[in-house]
């Protein structure tokens, strides 16, 4: 019996629907008031806790060999939230010492490359890059960071038993929140045309599940590995989904210093009105940084790969243009 926590999340359902292919036994824990249609129709076990309780982490954990670690919450609204420290961050202390205490063999953590420290431009990032609460870009990426150097503490002074994977931006099927990405992507799709500039790096979320099993049968312990897929533009995503869908438009990026304005004058507006946000000072920050992120080290040790991404942006497509409909169930407007 495995279990998996944040599982109804886009990279946690898609890892769920690869454990049960292999014929394991899922259970997932599922935090009360989370939306439940992604595991609609998997076989698993449901167990609802929180992982900032750790009471309910011992009765979830209960019988398991093997933990995955996803849960989290990601953020980009401007302002203080103080659920990101407690579920990030403390929540991630909390699954650490619930796997010591009842001696789980396997802890998989999946932290973030948010965690690692902002690069200079023209430097690829490796592993060889620290982790840093000061230096990650973001509140989200500071409580990943700090997530990261506990786990990281407690297998060298605990041996605590866990791998660390560091996905770059997830994208692909199955995302029923939706994403911020995910909505983008929609957004672009039907007719959007105009954006922001910028370069990130962008990783199909079946190869990071795929990451994440083999960092589990092949991972070193204490050792973190990025997970990262193609660097590209948003001009660029566009050019590939215009190939596909038949389409050919001028897509327009806007300079950064606009892009900037537009996100002041609309971030006010994203939780009085119950809008996904999209334009905010942190997601351009995360956008116009390094994001030459290498996947060499999770490639050599696990066998990892990427697919092409205009394999991803097709199936991307195919599922949005057959499953938004679903979003409307989701807590979010778009």
């Amino acid at each position: 019996m495995v279990i998996v926590t944040g599982g109804t999340g886009h990279i946690g359902n898609v890892l769920i629907r690869e454990l049960l292919k292999k014929g394991e036994k899922v259970r997932v824990l599922v935090r009360l008031g989370s939306t439940e249609l992604p595991l609609e129709g998997l076989d698993v076990e449901k167990v609802y806790g929180d992982v900032r309780n750790k009471d309910a982490l011992r009765k979830a954990f209960e019988g398991v060999d093997k933990v995955y670690h996803l849960a989290a919450i990601i953020s980009i609204f401007p302002g203080i939230d103080p659920e990101l420290e407690e579920i990030n961050t403390q929540g991630t202390i909390n699954v650490g010492q619930v796997c010591l205490e009842l001696k789980i063999p396997k802890l998989v953590y999946t932290s973030s490359v948010h965690a690692i420290a902002d690069q200079a431009h023209g430097l690829p990032i490796t592993e060889e890059a620290p982790i840093s609460i000061e230096l990650a870009i973001g509140k989200y990426g500071k409580t990943k960071a700090a997530a990261t150097l506990a786990i990281l503490d407690m297998v060298k002074n605990e041996n605590l038993p866990a791998v660390i994977v560091q996905p770059a931006g997830v994208i692909g099927p199955y995302d029923f929140m939706p994403s911020q990405l995910g909505l983008v992507y929609y957004m672009m799709a039907n007719g959007m045309n105009m954006g922001m500039s910028g370069i990130y790096n962008f990783v199909d979320v079946r190869d990071v599940v795929n990451g994440i099993i083999l960092a589990d049968e092949k991972g070193r312990i204490g050792e973190r590995y990025i997970l990262s897929g193609h660097l590209l533009s948003i001009k660029g995503k566009k050019e590939v989904m215009d190939e596909i869908l038949g389409k050919k438009h001028r897509y327009i990026s806007f300079p950064k210093f606009m892009c900037y304005l537009g996100a002041f004058f609309l971030s006010p507006f994203y939780k009085p009105f119950n809008l996904i946000p999209i334009l905010t000072n942190e997601s351009l920050e995360i956008l116009f940084s390094n994001a030459d992120l290498r996947h060499d080290k999770a490639s050599n040790e696990l066998g990892y790969t990427v697919r092409p991404f205009k394999e991803t942006m097709t199936d991307i497509l195919s599922w949005t243009k057959e499953n938004h409909h679903l979003w409307k169930q989701t807590k979010h407007k778009i």
